[in-house]
């Protein structure tokens, strides 16, 4: 019923639990690219994105641009 009147919190935690195995994997890119679909959702997760640039995770922010667009 969360999703009937908006609530989008629980996709959004399901969007985050995704990418989090791939970065811990170090496959930035695709944890990136989870992020950056998050963040079209709801706009919380880019946050993530300034985390990947303070690591100098290139590829991880690729993934978040590409994310973004597809979403």
């Amino acid at each position: 019923s969360d999703l009937t009147h908006g609530n989008v919190n629980l996709a959004l935690l399901a969007l985050l639990v995704a990418a989090a195995r791939p970065w811990h994997a170090q496959r930035d890119l695709h944890a990136g690219l989870w992020i950056g679909l998050a963040a079209a959702v709801k706009v919380t997760p880019l946050l993530f994105a300034l985390h990947f640039a303070r690591k100098r995770a290139w590829r991880a922010l690729g993934g978040v641009a590409l994310g973004l667009a597809a979403g």
